[in-house]
């Protein structure tokens, strides 16, 4: 009975202590030094390196011996942009084409359809590991983009070109085009492309987005 009752104590132990660590927040100050900010309201330094940040956006450690190192991309996230310390993916532009119909013999009018592509470049960092991206599912189908305006609407995919990227070494980028049915009409002022994070391994899924009124009209073939 005694063993079973501490066994019980150090599970709950353990469990105590993984919370703790969940709670704990990794911040960098001013001065470049890295902070534990733990969930009692206290801080304390993790060590005595400062990290800063190139002009080129790579993160680097700057050791008290004097030393320093290439560590990763500078993280970002924002609306056309996301970069952590292994992949840098950016939205270059987006464009709808524009197909006119005639009129027929069944039609009196002309008719205007849509198609809207994405361009987007993936960077494999050049201190980081080659990437292996996942565009298709098991059964051959382009997987993993999700593209839907701020109101709602989701678009089918119809391509994704190139699409046999097999892998991405450190150092080397790829354009992407993705094409989408219709494009966004009647009041949407952004449209997304959702990128899971299956696709690049990263820690979260990849948001782009593009704001409608920015968005090229060009005429399709």
């Amino acid at each position: 009975m005694q063993t079973r009752l501490t066994q019980t104590l150090w599970i709950i132990a353990g469990l105590l202590m993984a919370c703790a660590v969940q709670a704990e927040l990794l911040a960098t100050g001013d001065d470049g030094r890295e902070v534990r900010l733990n969930d009692d309201g206290r801080w304390e330094y993790t060590s005595t390196d400062r990290f800063a940040n190139t002009v080129d956006g790579r993160r680097i450690r700057l050791q008290e011996d004097g030393r320093w190192e290439y560590i990763g991309n500078q993280p970002i996230i924002a609306e056309q942009q996301y970069r952590n310390n292994t992949i840098d993916v950016s939205l270059l532009r987006v464009e709808i084409l524009e197909f006119k119909e005639p009129a027929t013999g069944n039609r009196k009018s002309s008719r205007l359809t849509t198609k809207t592509n994405f361009y987007f470049t993936v960077t494999a960092s050049a201190i980081g590991e080659t990437i292996y991206p996942r565009l298709r599912n098991n059964q051959g189908e382009i997987s993993g983009f999700t593209v839907s305006d701020d109101r709602g609407k989701h678009y089918s995919i119809i391509e994704l070109t190139p699409e046999d990227t097999v892998q991405l070494p450190p150092g080397e980028a790829i354009t992407y085009q993705l094409q989408i049915t219709a494009s966004p009409k009647w009041g949407p002022e952004t449209i997304q492309l959702i990128i899971d994070k299956e696709v690049f391994s990263t820690n979260e899924a990849i948001t782009l987005t593009a704001m409608v009124k920015d968005i090229e009209h060009i005429s399709g073939k």
